[in-house]
């Protein structure tokens, strides 16, 4: 019987008996399929009280009358469970996992994963309704981004990449409490990093800013009031920097742990020293402060403070005299902290006079000393033109106990050694070159040969020192030799002087530039094993057939000829046959056999349904001979409407020709006061229906549900054609 492609609904056919049956069947099917949703996919076995319409989707490895439906949609129609194989494309809700699937030809599979991709998506919101200005919402309590792993494809790095159009543009992360910013971490309005903050989403300050190009980082903060106390609690500022005003007497910073505070003093009080809370770097004394003085300070995780560093606003240290007098370092000569200060050569320059450590010399004027400065004075002198130093074993000792010429640029660094006598410790020249070079001999290690190697005037002065000859004891330039070391060949290229030069090749080019691709066949064992078999002129035509027809003509096999046998012998005992018949109008041919089970029910032709304590059918189809038994045992009548009784469900529907009428055999027990002692019944050709007759008063009749009692039962056997 025809079917729809789609869905397999079955069509009428022209002159079809019981139309009915077959649009009910098809009407099943398709209030099964329609706006298909089960009630579980992970079943392998049928439910034990299944409802009226209720769908599942078979698990894998099904067992009992599920068997063999792995992956079908299983529906309980009419008081049996009908199967339907689905189709690539068909969509299903799973009711008890609240998910939708989609059959992709092999498998069912999560709705999500069958989609691949979602692509050019306008808005999206999870959890949440997304709008225009926000065209990706998300409302959760929980996120997690986790890296696809080299065993899964990927390579185990996670990078999440957000981009601007320009610098001027804002790339940032906000982060609000009650939809008010707080914090704004990111590129605003530039490419450096920046962290801002605000207390009301409005006035924003900026914490730390990172250059782009440098990758510094600058700590904005601002300076925040403390008030002095005994316990002035300075960690508990909201800022790095740290201004302390009043005047009371300080003995703790507070209590916060692990933290650094920029600390400066608005007037005078006392910082009172303690060895474990509140260590002063004064060698354990107390210090008084000044306005204008500033402290660098740190605690440790126990809340304990330390003063790192402290400056007093003077710039006098902390300890010591009160006011610092640095012209005293600089007449020592051990110290100046002044910038290059010029003085003019002199047959005595007094680098002592100057209070400076970087001293320039000018003019040209030969020296031949530096005058006198306590023994720790140096000074670091650059010579701005020519001039002479003239050396003294004493006053002006100079490296290489020999005078020095100076040009512009030169510098040295000399030391006093007290009396008047100096020292230059070195003297490095503008040209970067030695300031005495050395002599041959002074290469103590060296050789004749050697020496004569290093002073050669030109190559061939080298060649013969080292008593090389070219052709003897090195190969002479060989421009080939050249041109070969410099290509760049890969594995199992080839060397080939081609149109003059020397180029490498591969063997697939070689062979085209030798003509062997296109004029020879390369070696094939299969060929050489061939044209060593001694073959006949009428096997050559085969060989030579240029196609299959022309083949089946020279060896005399016709398009309808099979093998012909005397006898069959199955070592195995079986013959399998194909799923699905291959019909063959032979009538010699034997082209099906199967055998199986059906559930067999009772119907009315006034409709409703009765419920069973048994349901049992067998058959076995031989080419188109449906054998049969099958038997039915009702437990109650229940809705089965008054009408002729008959038995459904057959495995095959009956062969449509005219005048096919197969009768049955039928026996029933347990019937009511009316039912008549003679039974038969007969299958109408095109039906899957067996009708159920009684024969009384000499004439036949249907079987009438008026005729039955709940726990009727009925046995029919028979054969059919299909």
């Amino acid at each position: 019987m025809p079917n729809t492609v789609s869905l397999g609904l079955p069509l009428l056919v022209a002159e079809q008996a019981q139309k009915h049956v077959t649009h009910n069947e098809a009407l099943r099917a398709l209030d099964a399929l329609a706006q298909l949703a089960v009630k579980d996919r992970d079943l392998a076995a049928p439910p034990g009280s299944p409802a009226e319409g209720d769908r599942y989707i078979v698990a894998a490895s099904p067992t009992g009358i599920w068997a063999g439906h792995a992956a079908d949609v299983a529906v309980w129609q009419d008081g049996a469970w009908d199967f339907h194989t689905p189709r690539e494309g068909w969509r299903c809700w799973v009711e008890d996992e609240n998910v939708f699937l989609i059959f992709n030809g092999s498998a069912w599979v999560d709705w999500g994963a069958a989609l691949g991709a979602l692509q050019n998506l306008a808005l999206l919101g999870i959890g949440t309704t997304t709008d225009a200005t926000n065209p990706f919402s998300a409302k959760l309590n929980k996120a997690l981004w986790t890296a696809k792993t080299a065993a899964e494809g990927g390579d185990g790095d996670l990078r999440s990449t957000m981009n601007k159009e320009t610098a001027s543009d804002v790339l940032s992360l906000l982060l609000q409490t009650g939809f008010s910013g707080r914090a704004e971490i990111g590129l605003i309005g530039d490419d450096n990093l920046s962290f801002k903050v605000s207390a009301d989403g409005s006035t924003w300050n900026i914490g730390l800013v990172a250059d782009k190009t440098t990758g510094g980082v600058r700590f904005l903060a601002n300076e925040a009031d403390v008030a002095s106390a005994s316990t002035c609690d300075v960690g508990a500022a909201a800022g790095l920097k740290v201004r302390i005003t009043g005047t009371t007497t300080i003995t703790s910073l507070g209590s916060v742990a692990n933290a650094i505070k920029a600390v400066r003093f608005a007037g005078a009080l006392t910082l009172t020293h303690n060895a474990t809370s509140l260590i002063l770097p004064n060698g354990g004394s107390n210090i008084t402060t000044a306005a204008g003085d500033a402290m660098l300070a740190a605690s440790d995780s126990s809340g304990n403070w330390r003063v790192l560093l402290y400056q007093k606003a003077n710039g006098a240290a902390l300890s010591g005299s009160a006011t610092p007098n640095l012209s005293d370092i600089v007449a020592s000569g051990a110290l100046a902290l002044v910038d290059w200060t010029d003085i003019a050569s002199a047959v005595t320059t007094d680098l002592g006079s100057i209070a400076s450590n970087f001293v320039r010399v000018t003019g040209t004027t030969t020296i031949t000393g530096l005058g006198t400065v306590a023994a720790t004075a140096w000074r670091f002198v650059r010579f701005a033109g020519a001039l002479t130093l003239t050396h003294n074993a004493a006053s002006l000792i100079l490296p290489g106990a020999a005078n020095i010429a100076t040009v512009a640029g030169d510098c040295g660094l000399f030391k006093s050694e007290g009396s008047g006598n100096w020292r230059c410790l070195w003297l490095a020249k503008a040209s970067g070159k030695a300031l005495i070079g050395p002599a041959s001999t002074d290469i103590s290690d060296s050789t004749t040969t050697g020496r004569s190697v290093l002073t050669a005037a030109n190559a061939a002065a080298v060649r013969t020192a080292a008593g090389v000859v070219i052709g003897t004891d090195v190969e002479a330039h060989d421009a080939d030799l050249t041109t070969i070391a410099g290509l760049s060949p890969s594995n199992d290229d080839v060397l080939q002087r081609k149109a003059g030069a020397w180029t490498n090749r591969t063997i697939a080019q070689l062979l085209s530039d030798l003509g062997i691709a296109a004029n020879y066949q390369p070696l094939d064992s299969d060929l050489t094993s061939i044209a060593a078999l001694s073959t006949t002129s009428f096997g050559r035509g085969l060989l030579a057939s240029t196609s299959a027809a022309a083949l089946a003509t020279s060896a005399g096999v016709g398009t309808g000829d099979s093998p012909t046998m005397t006898a069959l012998t199955l070592s195995n005992g079986q013959i399998v046959f194909p799923a699905s018949q291959v019909a063959s109008a032979g009538a010699n041919t034997l082209d099906d056999y199967e055998e199986g089970t059906f559930t067999p029910t009772l119907t009315s032709s006034g409709g409703g349904t009765p419920t069973y304590s048994q349901q049992t059918g067998f058959y076995t189809k031989v080419g188109n001979r449906v054998c049969y038994e099958a038997r039915v045992v009702l437990s109650n009548l229940s809705t089965l409407a008054a009408g002729s009784a008959n038995l459904a469900g057959l495995p095959f529907a009956a062969e449509s020709s005219a005048n096919r009428i197969a009768a049955q055999a039928f026996n029933a027990n347990n019937m009511g006061a009316t039912a008549a002692t003679m039974t038969n019944a007969n299958i109408n050709n095109g039906n899957s229906t067996v009708n159920l007759n009684v024969f009384a008063a000499g004439a036949n009749s249907n079987l009438t549900v008026a005729m039955l009692t709940n726990t009727s039962v009925f046995n029919v056997a028979g054969t059919y054609g299909a």
